[in-house]
Order: structure tokens, then sequence, then C-alpha cells
């Protein structure tokens, strides 16, 4: 209802260039941005709609589908590119590093459970870069949100 109130209120034309800026949520868990993009949580994935293009993308966290949205919105493609890459990247870690624990804890064979530590390790090293350049670009997307808040600000 909210979100269907601040439509209306940027359609009508009352607010000049608050479209830009909308980051908005309604009662049904859906989160509109820029009014280009529909974020919605569907069992802990969060799918992102872009209206203007149809484009649909996955995401393991809310972080970093909003963080897609903005550097897409201000025109850092290569950079939403790369969220959705580690991303993708990121989950695939996380499932490979479940599997080796399961090995360790499950098997009976010294050799099998020293080669799944390895690996484990490994994949903790990755996980660790992972979660770093992502953390970069999410960190970039808030400071150009800011800015965008700043810029704005005085025409409101």
């Amino acid at each position: 209802m909210n979100a269907d109130k601040l439509r209306n209120l940027v359609s009508t034309g009352l607010a000049s260039g608050l479209e830009e800026l909308l980051l908005a949520t309604d009662n049904n868990g859906k989160y509109y941005l820029f009014g280009k993009y529909v974020i919605l949580n569907h069992k802990n994935i969060f799918k992102v709609y872009c209206l203007k293009t149809g484009c649909k993308l996955e995401f393991s966290s809310l972080k970093n589908a909003t963080a897609y949205c903005i550097l897409e919105n201000a025109g850092k493609y290569k950079d939403a590119r790369r969220i959705e890459q580690l991303d993708l990247r990121l989950s695939s870690i996380n499932i490979d590093i479940a599997v080796h624990k399961n090995i360790i804890k499950t098997t009976r064979s010294d050799f099998t459970s020293m080669v799944s530590l390895t690996k484990l390790q490994q994949d903790t090293y990755k996980r660790k870069q992972i979660v770093t350049e992502l953390s970069y670009y999410i960190d970039n997307s808030k400071k150009i949100q800011e800015n965008n808040f700043k810029s704005k600000d005085s025409k409101f």
C-alpha cells in the first residue's frame, strides 16, 4: 500500500527526480528501487527483476541484490556484473565448504579426512577473498547512493 502511494506521488510529478532516489518496500516483502527494479525474497533467494529490460537475476543476499541494482542504476555495469559473478561464486564455495565439513564428520578414513580438511582450508581462504571483494563493491554502492541522496537533498 505504501509503495503504491509512493509510486502515485512520483507519477503525478509532485517531486521530479524523486524516482531516482526511491527505495521502498511493500507489505508482501517486495523491494522497489529507482522505479526500475523489484527485489523479491523467495526461499532465501533474492530475485531481481529489471522492469525496463525484463532481466531476471538471483542473489544469495538482499545486500548483494541491492548493491547490484545501485551500481547498475549508476551506470557501473562492469561493477554490477562483478557483484553478480562474486555472488554466484560465494554460493558455490559455501556449498563446497558444507560438503567438505560433512565428509570430515562422517569419514572413517584418515586419508579422506586429510584431503577434505585441505580442501576445506583452501575453500575457506577463497571464500574470504570473495567476501572481501564483494565488500569493496558493496561499499562503493553505498557511497554512490549516499552521494545521490546528498545531491538530491537540496532539491527537495
